[in-house]
């Protein structure tokens, strides 16, 4: 990837930069936006927003109509498209990456843009006054029958469409890189019909990357969620996992996280310095990044008591009237012959988890006493599946997907914090040369941030990392032996012996020798270490 990145981000119903800033916002503050970053960035707030001036009038009561109705059907859902349409136009050149960030109806407004760019192409600079008639072309699916034949193949029995010759005639053919999505939902109007926007919900494979975050605790019947394929992450079969068509597209992943709509999207808790970084942002930025993004690092770590953050969203009279009343929604039954929509009041039932998704790794990670158990349904119903998925720390059964270095990091400090061991979770890790670095990186970077680590939980750190990596040691980058001394110096010099073996084991194992070999194989390493502290 030579080119540059181009990024848009599309904020959530009624979000806007404020004191609770959401997912969208956060993800725009961390990209490098430097003239050698190479990143152009545009962001619009979500349906439903609008400046409020300090004086009232007319014009101002007005918006304030305006604005509210739109929040209910989004009478300006296209026009955030369009706009968004026509600053990829005028700046995208051959070579860029083009990155696409949203939540809630924004997630859904990202990804009728890439399905846009897909059908009718990228316009050509210069032609802006055809993005209205290009975006008709997109939302009409009789634009995709054939018709005539084309001017330059007389003769020729191929027809092509008038959403191809439109993208022949004015448009580059661009695929979009990646789009990044929390809690998408679509319902523009009053109720969910049977067909949505082309290319929204057909697996979302005209993209390079496609990453979806989703709310367990979500149970508004206005906020069902919109998967890669609209009711299923996998296509809409009879389900047999041996066919081939009922693999996930190897580019298309959705997780589970924890809360609600807001609690994924951002916009539930107060954020003026754009710092939450929660879960699900930390998990999209490390999948961003890895297909090219340039970020800045988050400045904090998470405690445990952040992993897992529930609150409420069904609450009050109309969001439980709604429940009661008959909109028309999926069933996300997606067996064969299963009634696909239905009238029937909503309930607050809590959403079903699809096969082919996965549970982010902070459900296991969080406070172990909070005895959280999420609102969704799990596949068949199982009434065990969270017990037993908790139980699962070598995730054996492959539901949980692990982010390694905030996992390794998390586990890592429970380590250093409650002095526990958390051998059996690290071992699912270690099993890849990269997890193996990534905790013996993580356990170097606790001995260097936490100078008054206890003596007995920095032995319990350094026992664990023995027991994990000594015998994958010859495949790791190890830090140099007298910058461990250092870190080490307290135990090596401990009245305790167990102590002083302890620091001399990891030493001789996890560490690099280089220029010390001739001195500690004749004298022995810890008459080395002693003599050096005499």
């Amino acid at each position: 990837m030579g080119g540059r990145n181009l990024i848009v981000c599309i904020d959530g119903t009624a979000n806007q930069f404020g004191d609770k800033n959401t997912n969208v916002i956060e993800i725009y503050n961390l990209i490098r936006k430097d003239t050698k970053d190479n990143q152009q960035t545009w962001y619009n707030s979500g349906i439903g927003t609008y400046a409020r001036p300090q004086w009232w009038s007319s014009g101002y009561l007005k918006q304030v109509v305006v604005h509210t109705i739109d929040l209910a059907i989004a009478w300006n859902f296209d026009a955030t498209i369009q706009a968004a349409y026509r600053w990829l136009a005028d700046n995208y050149r051959d070579g860029d990456c083009i990155f696409l960030f949203g939540f809630s109806r924004g997630a859904f407004q990202v990804r009728t843009l890439s399905a846009m760019v897909e059908k009718v192409g990228l316009i050509y600079k210069g032609n802006e006054m055809q993005i209205p008639f290009a975006y008709e072309l997109y939302v009409d699916s009789a634009s995709d029958s054939e018709g005539v034949e084309p001017a330059t193949s007389v003769g020729s029995k191929q027809k092509t469409s008038k959403a191809e010759r439109f993208k022949r005639a004015f448009s580059r053919n661009v695929k979009i890189h990646f789009v990044g999505a929390w809690d998408t939902v679509s319902s523009i109007g009053f109720a969910r019909g049977k067909q949505v926007l082309p290319g929204t919900t057909e697996g979302m494979t005209h993209v390079c990357y496609f990453r979806h975050a989703l709310a367990l605790d979500e149970r508004r019947v206005k906020f069902l969620p919109e998967y890669a394929w609209g009711d299923s992450t996998l296509p809409r079969t009879d389900p047999d996992p041996s066919k081939e068509s009922h693999r996930v597209h190897p580019h298309t992943l959705e997780v589970w996280f924890p809360g609600t709509h807001s609690d994924i999207g951002g916009g539930n808790e107060y954020n003026e310095e754009m710092d939450r970084s929660a879960p699900p942002l930390r998990w999209m930025v490390l999948e961003a990044t890895a297909a090219g993004l340039r970020t800045k690092p988050f400045q904090r770590e998470l405690h445990p008591s952040e992993q897992i953050k529930v609150q409420e969203s069904l609450e009050g009279f109309w969001w439980n009237l709604f429940e009661i009343l008959p909109f028309q929604r999926l069933t996300f039954v997606t067996h064969k012959g299963g009634q696909r929509l239905t009238w029937k009041p909503h309930r607050g039932a809590g959403r079903q988890i699809q096969p082919g998704q996965k549970i982010h790794s902070s459900f296991i990670l969080g406070e172990p006493k909070t005895n959280y158990i999420p609102k969704a349904i799990p596949p068949g119903d199982n009434a065990t599946f969270w017990e037993d998925l908790r139980e699962d720390i070598e995730n054996e059964r492959g539901w949980l997907e692990v982010d390694i270095r905030h996992y390794a990091r998390s586990l890592v400090n429970r380590v250093a914090a409650q002095n526990v061991s958390e051998v059996g979770r690290l071992r699912t890790i270690v099993k890849s040369r990269t997890g193996a670095q990534t905790v013996y990186d993580e356990v170097i970077h606790i001995l260097e941030k936490r100078g008054q680590l206890a003596s007995n939980a920095k032995c319990r750190l350094l026992q664990d990392a023995m027991m994990l990596l000594s015998e994958k040691s010859h495949g790791l980058r190890l830090a140099k032996l007298i910058h461990i001394r250092l870190l080490l110096v307290d135990l090596l010099s401990h009245d305790q012996k167990d102590y002083r073996d302890v620091a001399e084991a990891f030493i001789r194992q996890l560490t690099d020798h280089m220029g010390y070999g001739g001195v500690v194989g004749s004298v022995g390493l810890g008459s080395f270490l002693r003599a050096r502290w005499c």
